[in-house]
């Protein structure tokens, strides 16, 4: 059930001009019979920024800088480059001046029998430092914790907030490639985001039409359901049900969501407190925890936490 290459969204890291520096933890399951892996940061902040430090520990040993010789490109195509033992990317001008960009960060897996890889990131508002995270920092530090298996793996993302769509927050749930939120995308075949899976959406109480009741949908019902737009032909199909079983989200594992009963339906209305299965169009389970249900401006918001099959 492993691919040669995993990659998911790790980092919202959402901050405005005013706000504190960003800092948050993050954990996944890799193969220790993977090649490599990918860090995706989604980057959303008021910052000017300026340069990406990131270090690596290997099984709780002591951290090393990583300072690779590559050009990355960000979803706009702006150049993210390394060519320095002083920081591990340089942001290209005219990124440090937007609110947002995306970057795919690649990392190499060990093989043998590691038990886990830590990466710490922060980004500087001019040249910080390797020994003092805190320095110039405007985001971060954030920890990405990769742990490995041997069985199979599966991506997480905890305590994400996604809105309805009369509500801020992202509505879209995406597992495929990547696993996160995204919001204010198409869906359609010329985009970076057709791995969108779960819609968060208000339905009326039967599901049937728009309203203020919170649902999960398949991304392929939007127009039957009321929506006009991210409607198309080729939106994935994805099916839910309720799970009713005894594990918590935090014991399930590769084999507990392998095991998981194949759901059938393209929607389930959902509960604060309450799991629920879903299946991609590609065959991969999930399990996604609603922890709390909430409001936002005229929409609903909900808490989620995702753990999904590779």
């Amino acid at each position: 059930m492993s691919r040669r290459e995993k990659t998911y969204v790790l980092i919202d890291a959402s901050t405005s001009s005013g706000a504190a520096s960003y800092a948050k933890s993050f954990s996944c399951v890799v193969s220790s019979s993977a090649s490599t892996d990918t860090i995706y940061l989604d980057i959303k902040a008021q910052k000017d920024m300026d340069y990406i430090y990131i270090t690596k520990s290997e099984d709780n040993g002591a951290s090393q800088k990583i300072t690779p010789s590559n050009t990355l490109k960000t979803d706009n195509g702006k150049d993210v480059t390394s060519s320095s033992s002083d920081y591990t990317y340089s942001i290209a001008p005219g990124i440090n001046t937007i609110e947002s960009f995306k970057l795919k960060i690649p990392v190499n897996l060990r093989t043998g029998s590691p038990v886990s890889d830590v990466y710490s990131i922060w980004i500087t508002n001019g040249k910080g430092d390797f020994t003092a995270p805190t320095k110039k920092t405007v985001i971060g530090p954030i920890k990405v914790y990769l742990k490995y298996t041997s069985g199979l793996t599966y991506g997480t993302i905890k305590d994400s907030l996604v809105g309805d769509q009369n509500a801020v927050p992202a509505s879209y749930i995406a597992t495929t490639g990547y696993l996160g939120t995204v919001k204010g995308v198409t869906i359609d075949s010329d985009t970076a985001f057709q791995s969108i899976d779960v819609n968060f959406v208000g339905l009326n109480a039967g599901g049937t039409a728009l309203g203020a009741t919170p649902y999960f949908i398949s991304p392929d019902i939007r127009g039957s359901v009321g929506f006009t737009g991210n409607v198309y032909s080729n939106a994935r199909k994805t099916t839910f049900s309720t799970y009713t079983g005894s594990l918590t989200f935090n014991d399930f594992k590769g084999q507990n969501l392998y095991d998981l009963p194949s759901p059938s339906d393209s929607k389930v209305q959902v509960a604060a407190g309450s799991q629920y299965i879903f299946k991609t169009q590609d065959g991969r389970k999930g399990i996604i925890y609603v922890s709390t249900l909430g409001t936002s401006g005229s929409g609903k918001t909900a808490v989620v936490s995702v753990k999904v099959l590779d």
